[in-house]
Parts: C-alpha cells; structure tokens; sequence
C-alpha cells in the first residue's frame, strides 16, 4: 500500500433559521423528484437539519412540525424563535440537494409580504455552491 495522494472536501458552513427549514420541508413534500421527497425523512438530510434547529434551540418539536407549522395545521409553539437560525456544515452534494429541493418555490410558494422571491432559496444555496467551488480551486489549483 502506498499513498497517491490527497483529496480535500470542502464544507460549507450555512446559517439557516427554522422558518427555511419549514419552507423547505413544505417544498419537499410536494417535489416531483424521490430524493428530494426523501431528504424529510426519517434519516434524510431536512429531518436532520430540522433536529439539528430543534436542539440547538432547545424546543421539543418534531421535524413534521416544521411543515405543519407553515401550513397552519400545528400551533406555532417556537414563536419567534422560528426565525432564529442554526449554523450547520454542508457538503457540495447537500448543497445541491437543497437548491432542487428549493426550486419548487416558484410553483407551490404563494403570499404575502413574508414571502420569498421565488427561487429565493435556490439562488442562496446556489450562491453557496459557487463559493465552495472557488475555495476548492483556491485550495488545489484544480478547475478540472
């Protein structure tokens, strides 16, 4: 065994608040694609994020909560804490997976002066992505 070389990865780290989250999981219940439908369950990429948001504010709430929440079916019981955000660590993949699972706001995403531009969420983890690209290349020198 010999080794032939390295390989970096580069995370990103994102502040996201529970209001995205819930946005989010809205979108992928109703997203035509199975892995984006896939990322709000149980082991799925939003359910984590969602237990992620939880914890780290303290609030007993199930990651369903979240869209339930934007859908008016469960009492709010996070008040204004839904707009406070959590910092998590996402990979280029997940960043990804979010922006089409975000695409689905201009088809689903309708309202008043709350309401994102459509696209809002995509463009920002698309954002993102472009920058995980540029400190890949910063890093390794490789555009390939």
């Amino acid at each position: 065994m010999r080794r032939t070389g390295f390989d970096y990865r580069i995370l990103a780290t994102v502040s996201i608040t529970g209001a995205e989250l819930g946005r989010l999981m809205t979108l992928s219940r109703l997203h035509y694609d199975g892995k984006c439908r896939a990322a709000r369950e149980n082991g799925g990429l939003l359910y984590g994020l969602c237990n992620r948001w939880a914890m780290h504010h303290d609030k007993r709430v199930s990651p369903e909560f979240f869209d339930e929440a934007l859908q008016d079916k469960a009492p709010n019981s996070c008040g204004a804490d839904f707009l406070l955000p959590v910092e998590v660590l996402l990979t280029f993949a997940e960043l990804d997976l979010l922006a089409k699972i975000g695409e689905g706001e201009r088809f689903y995403c309708r309202g008043g002066d709350k309401s994102p531009t459509p696209m809002m969420l995509t463009m920002q983890f698309q954002g993102v992505m472009r920058e995980c690209s540029a400190e890949y290349i910063r890093i390794t020198g490789d555009e390939g």
